[in-house]
């Protein structure tokens, strides 16, 4: 069977974020179109089904709606295998990907962030929206939401319709808050007036999408690249980071300095605008590679043991120009 109505993914495109739109396009809530209509018993949105979804799931929705399985698993973060991650963690937290917090079908973290100048061109959720890379969109070089501003809750597509803002159907917006109803195409975005910032916030960009200032500039590797990129966040947001964030501020005028009165969590934890000024300060340090990586580290006098807390083997990548900043 054929569904009567199928949307298309869009580009970049969650795989809940079009499951939803599926359902909603062919009138019906996604409790009711995944268990009645086609029959589908199984866990879905109590689980992260971006992270994984079963290959029944799939085959289902790929025999109902005329799409290949390799396009449907290119909607979740199985496409990054190999680019950004070597694995994708299925139970626990995987690296580089918001967690959602699941209790039950609430979502007890930010795990979907947004841009509102998206969102008005079309109305669908981005994978590189959750993913801890990206505080700035790619396009329009605006910081990301990651909380509904009216009602301070996080984003729930998969919510809506079953809360207080009851929706009709079919409804092709599902950019809007599950809670109190605010549509998120209407949001202003938050510009980056600062020039200085901006500059690098489009290296930054340019970075993590491995574009024209992409990884093969330092690494053989993607994902070696991003393993360094990790490896940098660990000693700027560790326990024996706060003389390497303070000199950043001196050479970036970067504020860091919140970091350092926080117990220290993941990186995926932080709010959205702690994780892009540690990002932009990431772009700063791989600009010019590597004379600003060893200005800093040189005058700091960094060794191995700075970096013992990490536990993780330092990427040969960094490993190269580390010799160079100290005696190791």
């Amino acid at each position: 069977m054929i569904l009567p109505l199928h949307p298309q993914p869009q580009h970049d495109e969650l795989l809940s974020s079009w499951m939803v739109r599926l359902a909603f396009a062919n009138g019906f809530f996604l409790h009711t179109f995944y268990n009645k209509v086609l029959n589908y018993k199984g866990p879905i949105w109590t689980r992260d089904i971006d992270r994984f979804c079963p290959n029944n799931l799939l085959d289902l929705i790929a025999s109902n709606t005329g799409q290949n399985i390799e396009s449907l698993k290119n909607l979740t973060f199985y496409e990054y295998i190999g680019t950004i991650v070597d694995k994708i963690t299925i139970n626990g937290n995987s690296r580089w990907i918001m967690p959602q917090g699941k209790y039950h079908r609430l979502h007890k973290r930010a795990s979907v962030q947004i841009c509102p100048l998206c969102l008005k061109e079309k109305s669908y959720f981005k994978k590189q929206w959750r993913l801890s890379l990206f505080a700035i969109c790619e396009k329009h070089q605006c910081l990301l939401y990651e909380r509904c501003p009216k009602c301070n809750s996080y984003i729930s597509y998969h919510r809506l319709g079953i809360n207080n803002k009851p929706i009709l159907l079919p409804d092709e917006n599902i950019a809007r808050c599950y809670f109190c109803g605010l549509e998120f195409q209407k949001l202003l975005p938050e510009r980056l007036d600062n020039v200085y910032v901006g500059n690098y916030a489009q290296l930054l960009t340019n970075l993590i999408k491995n574009n024209d200032y992409g990884y093969y500039q330092y690494s053989d590797s993607s994902v070696e690249f991003y393993n360094g990129v990790r490896f940098l966040i660990s000693a700027i947001i560790g326990r024996r980071g706060e003389k390497l964030r303070n000199r950043l501020y001196l050479k970036t005028n970067i504020e860091l300095s919140e970091i350092s009165s926080k117990k220290i969590i993941g990186f995926e934890y932080l709010s959205v605008k702690e994780r892009f000024n540690i990002m932009i300060v990431i772009a700063w340090l791989l600009n010019n590679w590597p004379n600003n990586f060893i200005s800093i580290f040189k005058v700091l006098k960094y060794t191995k043991s700075n970096f013992t807390d990490y536990k993780k083997i330092i990427p040969i990548w960094l490993l190269r120009i580390l010799s160079y900043t100290s005696d190791y």
